[in-house]
């Protein structure tokens, strides 16, 4: 999908976010990889730190922190074991990326799913110039599959007092049937 922006983009840098992946908080992801790709001249990587149980489920990178939250890349990997993993730093589904990563987007094999996988393309793009990674203040949701999902509806729907007032009904009679 990536490489449809392509035209749109031309040779500027771009924001790439996900849509595996919501954020609450600030400040907004966004803002804060279009500062740092501003300050760095370079494609920036949103990262988040996990437990080390849930290393296999992200990509993860590697690389010398450069300031606070701030780190220059040398390594990403795809779903590593915890043993494998270079740190617990995760892709977060947020980018800023420079043009250079359509031409590696088109040198990438299909990998699993037959899809080009940005994680293999990103590590093209790692060898031609720098990429950064910027640990993201805002808290992330996932809703990549149907229990993350629910679960990030129901977190967020909770923070709003009229909707919080309209659901608990609704979930606490189905908890008393479940019972």
């Amino acid at each position: 999908a990536v490489l449809q922006a392509r035209d749109h983009v031309g040779g500027d840098f771009f924001l790439c976010q996900l849509g595996d992946t919501l954020f609450s908080g600030s400040p907004q992801p966004a803002a804060q990889l279009v500062e740092a790709a501003g300050r760095l001249g370079a494609s920036v990587i949103g990262l988040e730190e996990v437990p080390p149980e849930k290393v296999g489920r992200y990509g993860i990178v590697g690389g010398a922190k450069i300031g606070d939250g701030l780190f220059r890349l040398d390594r990403l990997v795809e779903k590593p074991s915890p043993s494998a993993a270079p740190s617990r730093l995760a892709i977060a589904a947020r980018y800023v990326l420079s043009p250079a990563i359509f031409e590696c987007l088109e040198r990438t094999p299909s990998g699993k799913g037959g899809e080009i996988q940005l994680t293999d393309a990103l590590r093209l793009l790692l060898e031609r110039e720098p990429v950064h990674g910027v640990i993201l203040h805002a808290r992330r949701h996932d809703i990549g599959d149907p229990i993350d999902w629910l679960r990030t509806n129901l977190a967020l729907a909770w923070r709003d007092d009229a909707v919080r007032a309209a659901i608990e009904p609704m979930i606490r009679e189905w908890m008393s049937r479940e019972s």
